[in-house]
């Protein structure tokens, strides 16, 4: 195919950029918008029609918030109507326990996506949505190409000079690529999540995080904007079969642990996730970096998922802008260094828990201990949410200055 028909075909859009970005979450989001931001020619493209829902507890902890509000982002994604959440309420059998969390807001995945590709288009980030991408396996030293599959079935080949991939669970972005596969765990679960109007919860109730652990999988619900209830679960995929449908499920787990169920689940609009667990075998190759899910994925418990992709998609900046330059295979080694040691060593803790989660009885042990020791418990929780904004070192540099509006 000639450049001209290529040009063509693609909306007139040029063929080579200086980075494309597959997938437009917050990781694909982030690292589109610090990459437009450093003059690079910057091509973002999503599969999905945006702004998009998704299956997310919606949780920003201390540490998203943190690289949110250095890359210019946490005071409009407020401004969207992001919402304090006070506390975190654990229920399990017969046990709940109360902790203050020093410092998270939720947010539909909804606003949050579109708050972050609004900003990055601002930026001079193209965007490309309904649109699919899949790398192709080629020697070429100075360019990595990519196919486009438009909603017409139309392909386009464009090359960049580096190319993120933060296209999550389901993509087959990297699947004619050698070497790049994800190994699904067999126990892993399936996620679920809905986003409706209620006046489900009580007083204080309203403001909390509310996490409940049921044999067959554990539910989160918490207010994100609007006053809308966002309900999102970790459920077992047999489970599921066996209910029949996800608000069967869903109204089991709740009524088990003595939790008043939501009388609007049977009309809500519920999206699910392919398997959630898995472990991906290499996240760099030549001119390739990968973000977010598409890394591997561990179950999250309280907004770290969202905190471990932003924060990778800050600190893989200065390796795109080198990248860009002049690539190396060190730059590759780093890039898996620096995952391994500021990501995946924070992912440890969560490991354990959501492994604790899945014995009900060993649960409901700990909830008793952790209710007799309220201080420790208070250091756990937020240690696993991230603690407090302040002290937290600096994820993205150069610090943007920013006046943060008065949360709701």
């Amino acid at each position: 195919m000639s450049n001209a028909s290529l040009v063509q075909a693609s909306g007139d859009l040029p063929i080579d950029w200086d980075v494309i970005v597959i997938g437009g979450g917050p990781a694909g989001g982030v690292a589109a918008l610090l990459a437009a931001r450093s003059d690079l020619r910057t091509l973002l493209i999503e599969a999905k029609a945006t702004p998009r829902p998704k299956v997310c507890g919606g949780c920003l902890n201390a540490r998203s918030q943190q690289v949110l509000s250095e890359v210019g982002l946490l005071a409009s994604l407020i401004e969207s109507g992001a919402t304090r959440v006070q506390g975190l309420r654990l229920v399990c059998g017969g046990q709940s326990l109360d902790s203050s969390i020093e410092s998270m807001i939720s947010v539909s995945r909804r606003t949050m996506d579109d708050c972050i590709l609004q900003h990055a288009k601002r930026e001079g980030v193209t965007i490309l949505d309904r649109t699919t991408a899949s790398l192709v396996e080629e020697k070429n030293d100075e360019r990595r190409t990519v196919r486009l599959t438009r909603p017409d079935r139309s392909t386009v080949m464009m090359t960049a000079r580096v190319v993120i991939g933060a296209s999550g669970l389901t993509s087959n972005a990297m699947s004619d690529l050698q070497g790049f596969h994800s190994t699904v765990a067999t126990d892993a679960r399936i996620g679920v999540g809905a986003l409706f109007a209620s006046d489900w919860g009580r007083g204080e109730e309203r403001a909390m995080l509310t996490m409940v652990v049921g044999r067959d999988g554990y539910v989160g619900l918490a207010r994100v904007e609007n006053q809308l209830l966002n309900v999102a679960a970790a459920i077992d995929s047999d489970a599921l079969r066996k209910a029949g449908s996800i608000p069967k499920l869903i109204r089991s787990i709740l009524d088990e642990c003595c939790t008043e169920v939501p009388s609007e689940i049977d009309f809500a609009d519920w999206t699910g996730t392919p398997p959630l667990t898995r472990i991906t075998n290499r996240i760099s190759g030549h001119r390739l970096l990968l973000l977010g899910d598409a890394t591997g994925y561990v179950e999250p418990f309280t907004g770290e998922g969202m905190a471990w992709a932003l924060q990778a998609a800050a600190i893989s900046s200065p390796l795109v802008r080198e990248g860009c330059t002049a690539w190396s295979a060190s730059l590759e080694e780093r890039w898996e260094t620096m995952h391994r040691t500021q990501i995946k060593k924070r992912q440890v803790a969560c490991r354990g828990l959501c492994g604790l989660l899945r014995y009900r009885r060993l649960s409901e042990w700990a909830l008793y201990l952790a209710k007799r020791s309220p201080r420790l418990t208070r250091r756990i929780v937020n240690r696993i949410t991230g603690g407090s904004h302040k002290g937290l070192p600096t994820v993205y540099s150069p610090m943007a200055s920013l006046r943060e509006p008065t949360l709701r």
